[in-house]
């Protein structure tokens, strides 16, 4: 019996994760995570298995960083690391006695096919690529190179990524003239998440300065020297009337934020479910008939115009309307939806910024839609406090 599995090490579950067999007898197949059974086949002869159908489906859960965690706010862990990450293995037994193993991490996400294409050619991986101790580290579509962008309203989730294993796991963030530094330390292949929003708080608390510019350093294996890795900067928010921002999760299996400045609206629209059929009711006291109807469910559809993006914007907005899991956030609150655009052109060789209308269709439907606000202004406001201070409220 001959046996390959096309991954070792990392390897998404959007992509390919092929198990090759070549046996003359009757071969059996498992597919573990963990001691738990996730898949069970037989097959004859020489076949080959697509295991990253069975992985995906693992993957449900939103994913929550631990908040009491060492490191925390600064380097975050997920609280349940299978939310993104699952250590499995294939074993493959013949009627003969023949035992064939091997284990691999299957990491939620993918990446697309012609760029899948691309590295299965250069005998390499993203994981391979990303694992760089002189590139970038993040699990983020905002960027391609080692230069990140964000607004200062974007930083609400931490940029993931897996600590490099090319050093002893410590990462080292410092301002650009090297006077601010935090050096945060992890375990070397580990999912973790910076939290920018934290770490450029404590440069205020401690060093006075609101920087606005992080340079990430990383370990090199060679020599244990400390390479610069990647830099993000994080843009000033334009005023405006009316901001969304918009979470979602990205190809990488990461959730992301992008804010939408522009001012919405809001359209009800029946269900797709939803019968408009009138009934008829007799009344008694005109001696005639009249039409009633059940509550009708509606299901609201927000449009925002998505503002002035950049090309890196626009295809970070691409990304959102592919997403399966998309959040849209106003104020504090926020609802699953499913985004869409009408017309969501991308120039080949873009000369300056684009602006999109994005529509957002709530998952679910409403008949009961009277106004019920939780933190409404229900009790008049008092103009004096119960008992006298200093100070006029």
């Amino acid at each position: 019996m001959t046996c390959s599995l096309s991954v070792s090490g990392k390897a998404f579950a959007d992509n390919p994760i092929q198990l090759m067999v070549e046996s003359a007898t009757k071969a059996t197949y498992v597919v573990m995570w963990g001691s738990y059974q996730l898949f069970r086949g037989i097959a004859t002869g020489t076949f080959t298995v697509n295991i990253s159908e069975v992985l995906r489906g693992r993957f449900k859960n939103v994913g929550t960083w631990n908040t009491s965690a060492t490191g925390y706010p600064y380097l975050l862990t997920p609280t349940n690391a299978q939310d993104n990450v699952l250590a499995c293995s294939v074993i493959v037994s013949d009627t003969d006695g023949t035992t064939w193993s091997k284990g691999f991490t299957a990491v939620r996400g993918g990446v697309p096919k012609r760029l899948f294409r691309q590295l299965q050619a250069a005998n390499t991986t993203f994981f391979a690529k990303k694992n760089a101790s002189n590139g970038n580290n993040f699990f983020t579509v905002r960027s391609n190179g080692w230069r990140i962008s964000m607004k200062e309203t974007e930083l609400s989730e931490p940029l993931m990524f897996f600590m490099p294993t090319t050093g002893t796991g410590t990462l080292y963030v410092k301002s650009p003239d090297g006077t601010m530094s935090m050096e945060l330390s992890g375990m070397p292949g580990n999912m973790y998440g910076l939290n920018i929003a934290a770490i450029r708080g404590y440069f205020w608390d401690e060093y006075d300065t609101l920087c606005n510019v992080f340079y990430v350093y990383n370990e090199r294996e060679s020599d244990g020297e400390v390479v610069l890795a990647s830099v993000i900067a994080i843009e000033e928010a334009e005023p405006a009337v009316e901001r969304y921002r918009v979470r979602f999760r990205n190809s990488l299996g990461c959730m992301e934020v992008i804010e939408l400045v522009g001012k919405a609206s809001m359209v009800p629209e029946p269900g797709e479910d939803e019968e408009s059929e009138v009934a008829r009711a007799y009344d008694a006291v005109t001696d005639s008939y009249t039409e009633i109807r059940e509550r009708t469910t509606m299901v609201e559809t927000i449009t925002v115009p998505s503002g002035i993006k950049r090309t890196e914007e626009v295809m970070m907005l691409r990304d959102m309307l592919n997403s399966d899991e998309v959040y849209f956030v106003a104020d504090d609150e926020q609802w699953k939806v499913i985004p869409s655009c009408e017309e969501f052109r991308i120039p080949l060789h873009p000369t300056e910024p684009q602006s999109y209308d994005i529509q957002f269709r709530m998952t679910e439907g409403e008949d009961l839609t009277g106004f019920c606000f939780v933190n409404g202004n229900f009790v008049k406001p008092r103009i004096f406090t119960n008992q006298f201070t200093n100070q006029f409220v």
